[in-house]
């Protein structure tokens, strides 16, 4: 498989890619995956719960132990945040269910959150991160006001 720059190669695996704007990143979550920088000719052999990510800063790949299951439990949805940051969170939530989340607290973005969520409907989410992290929100039509 070709993204851009970078070639993957499926070595009998499961495993997850997401290219988006300037964020690139395999996840493996069984077996082995090559992936190839075609520029640098730089590559990494993968195996279960590691990753790579494109460092634009320093124009590579780096590799890094992650729990696959928090990349790739989409597939059986399976919405999971799993001790990171409220924006994080909000940026998961903006791509899950295609709206835009407004929060201009650094307050409340900056606060973790631990949770997962099956086949639930967004203000189920929120409602669950209301109790949790203490926002207020407001939906209009695709967007959600945090405040």
């Amino acid at each position: 498989m070709q993204s851009g720059n970078f070639k993957t190669t499926v070595l009998g695996t499961s495993f997850n890619v997401i290219n988006k704007k300037q964020q690139f990143q395999v996840i493996v979550k069984s077996g082995k995956v090559r992936v190839e920088n075609t520029l640098t000719k730089k590559h990494f052999i993968l195996e279960k719960n590691t990753q790579v990510v494109f460092n634009s800063v320093e124009g590579d790949l780096v590799e890094e132990a992650v729990d696959a299951a928090v990349y790739t439990d989409w597939h059986k949805n399976i919405l999971r945040f799993d001790a990171i940051t409220a924006k994080e969170a909000f940026n998961r939530i903006e791509q899950w269910y295609n709206v835009k989340v407004d929060c201009k607290s650094e307050r409340i973005l900056n606060r973790k959150i631990r949770a997962s969520y099956k086949n639930e409907p967004i203000e189920s989410v929120l409602k669950s991160m209301e109790f949790m992290i203490g926002i207020q929100y407001t939906i209009k039509n695709d967007s959600i006001l945090i405040k």
